[in-house]
């Protein structure tokens, strides 16, 4: 009886990694096989039994993938009123462009402080996003409110009159529809998310040296996130409604979308973007490399046009290095 006992209830416990048909598939022939084991019967071995019968899948990973984030956050019971990742969180303490663009700082400051600027300079990214409604329109749908924002920072800049300054930072508030989920793509692997939304970005400078520095612009946005677990694909498109004034021909430069692939064999992740524009491109490729269990070291290379909205019609050649909390697909 006491055997028995501890069957049931282990069976039970058991049970509640397990959501939806698989967790009362599981749980019927637990039942089914406890009228007949005997009283030596081990949890294990009638586990093992009825994930043959079943089919049911076997341990999990460890959720610590960004990608793995976006498949837990469709189960509606995971849905949670929570800030979460967005887009990658990462510094770059050090980075060299072999052409800073100088040019804008021309117009608005003095030539001295604008030769001052360094090829040098730190580089980070902050980008969080917060659901404002559950279940829109149905439960594999949410709205929420993301934001991101990426500075250039000239701390290596030794001139007193520039006080290691932001040469340039991005903002980038959006608000978006989420939907988990979308159809399978025989050949091309599973969707995991559909996003559409509005998307804000500017630099925040509107009042400065009569625009020289302003730019800014609206878009409408849509992306899909397809994935084949170790790889993913993110596609995403939009389209300006408004533009400043101060950026005339943006999409000669930034195109209509980008496409971003990201493999995570294992503790590394290698990702390259690809941004066309009507007539450049540009070009990020990176890669990270968990070393604890928060942080990556986090490499990055971008060359072409539009890195920053200030430098959307400059080219870059940039290198730089610093560290990662979050990839946009990480394996153990």
């Amino acid at each position: 009886m006491k055997a028995t006992t501890v069957i049931f209830v282990s069976a039970i416990l058991a049970l509640a990694p397990l959501p939806g048909k698989a967790a009362t598939a599981m749980q019927e022939c637990l039942i089914a096989s406890l009228e007949t084991a005997d009283g030596n019967a081990t949890v294990g071995s009638l586990r093992s039994l009825c994930n043959e019968k079943v089919g049911a899948p076997g341990p999990k990973r460890k959720d610590t993938t960004v990608l793995q984030k976006l498949h837990s956050d469709a189960d509606i019971e995971n849905r949670k009123y929570i800030i979460s990742v967005h887009k990658q969180n990462y510094i770059l303490p050090y980075t060299s462009n072999s052409d800073l663009n100088r040019e804008p700082w021309n117009q608005a400051t003095t030539p001295e402080n604008a030769a001052a600027f360094k090829d040098e300079e730190a580089i980070f990214q902050v980008s969080a996003k917060f659901p404002l409604y559950r279940n829109l329109f149905s439960r594999n749908m949410d709205l929420y409110f993301g934001y991101t924002q990426k500075s250039w920072w000239q701390i290596y800049t030794d001139e007193a009159e520039l006080s290691a300054p932001f040469r340039e930072t991005n903002y980038e508030p959006e608000v978006f529809a989420r939907y988990y989920g979308g159809p399978d793509l025989p050949g091309f692997g599973r969707v995991s998310v559909m996003d559409f939304g509005i998307v804000h970005q500017s630099n925040g400078r509107a009042d400065i040296s009569d625009g020289a520095l302003n730019r800014s612009w609206d878009r409408v946005m849509a992306k899909a996130v397809l994935d084949w677990d170790q790889f993913a694909l993110k596609v995403r498109g939009w389209w300006a409604y408004e533009e400043s004034d101060d950026n005339p021909n943006l999409y000669q430069y930034m195109g209509y979308g980008d496409v971003r692939a990201i493999w995570a064999p294992n503790k590394h992740t290698f990702g390259l973007m690809v941004r066309p524009g009507t007539k450049k491109v540009g070009i990020e490729a990176s890669w990270s490399w968990q070393f604890t269990d928060v942080m990556r070291l986090y490499a990055q290379y971008y060359t072409g046009y539009g890195e920053s909205l200030l430098d959307y019609n400059a080219k870059t050649n940039r290198f730089g290095i610093g560290i990662m909390m979050t990839d946009f697909l990480m394996n153990d």
